[in-house]
């Protein structure tokens, strides 16, 4: 759980269902921020600030934003208490649980009830979000928390990422690939068929999805199987490329071969990303549900290291107890 942040202007939230967070979200102290702020580096260093005087980083909506009336964002998406509760598992037992939930068959089974979120056009595309530039050193706002989702041109190879795309335009944007990602390597097999590549983003899904998006897994395969498997229920899709039925947020686009400049960005190690070629990425459609807030890993501290962390240790374990080693008790960073 976190804490108390008297003095920081934010609100504690009773129950996370009424802000429209899932209830892995009542595993922490969640906040409201309502006062107005502006998306343009004043949020982010709003949460760095109260960071600062109170030793902890807080999950919070900021529902005040002063460029985009009525839309709300959610900072600190992913501490790891919300992470364990997704996964429906606990800090002493984790480790084993997953390596143990890896080794088995996917499941086939859905969560019974469990529904499509309802989701409509964005109007004005990606200047209809809520994007926030973190740092004054950034070359705009950035999409921070999106997780994209491409495939080989046969659709297999279904691969999740956490790929940073600076949005430049309402339908432009310039996103990262990292060439050692599969995402990137997706990508040359599309644009050596001289098509760009299709690409769905997706945030606020299942938090315990974002853990198989931030791990480097076997590049052969879908994504979703791991993810179902950590689960222990087959996750819900649609679309090309599919996203999780549960989504509130969902962009659409094609990353051509054009590239362009794209940074400096403040990556969440605590340096800059120096200003680099990336890919031009097209968006061909926004999708919202009305109300979510939307996920941004705003940069510094717990945000992005958590899940970095988290992903090292469940996969580590896995490939220890595959080699044959045994442990009687989970490793506790």
């Amino acid at each position: 759980m976190g804490g108390d942040f008297p003095g920081s202007g934010l609100t504690r939230v009773v129950c996370a269902a009424e802000i429209g967070l899932p209830g892995c979200y009542d595993a922490v102290d969640l906040y409201t921020y309502d006062a107005p702020v502006s998306t343009r580096v004043e949020a982010a260093r709003t949460v760095a600030d109260i960071e600062r005087t109170h030793g902890s980083r807080p999950t919070v909506v900021f529902t005040n934003l002063t460029e985009r009336p009525g839309a709300r964002v959610l900072c600190h998406p992913y501490p790891r208490a919300v992470l364990l509760a997704a996964l429906t598992t606990s800090e002493e037992k984790h480790l084993p649980e997953m390596a143990d939930r890896l080794a088995r068959p996917v499941p086939t089974e859905p969560v019974p009830g469990q529904g499509v979120v309802v989701r409509r056009d964005v109007p004005g595309l990606l200047a209809g979000l809520p994007l926030l530039q973190h740092r004054p050193g950034d070359a705009g706002p950035y999409l921070t928390a999106g997780v994209g989702v491409t495939t080989r041109p046969d659709g297999g190879g279904v691969n999740m990422g956490f790929y940073r795309a600076q949005v430049v335009g309402p339908d432009r944007a310039r996103i990262f690939l990292d060439p050692r990602t599969d995402g990137h390597r997706n990508l040359r097999e599309w644009l050596a068929t001289g098509r760009p590549m299709p690409i769905s983003v997706f945030l606020g899904a299942d938090p315990a999805v974002t853990v198989v998006a931030a791990s480097r897994l076997p590049a052969e395969g879908d994504d979703y199987e791991i993810a179902s498997r950590l689960l222990g229920h087959r996750i819900g899709v649609a679309g090309s490329p599919p996203v999780p039925d549960d989504a509130t947020h969902v962009i659409t686009g094609l990353v051509h071969e054009e590239d362009e400049v794209e940074g400096p960005f403040g990556e969440f190690k605590g340096y800059y990303a120096e200003a680099r070629r990336s890919n031009v990425l097209t968006v061909t459609g926004v999708f919202a549900t009305p109300g979510a807030p939307m996920p941004t890993i705003v940069a510094g501290a717990e945000s992005g290291l958590t899940l970095m962390s988290f992903q090292n240790e469940y996969l580590m374990y896995a490939h220890l107890r595959g080699a044959g080693h045994r442990s009687g008790r989970s490793a506790t960073p």
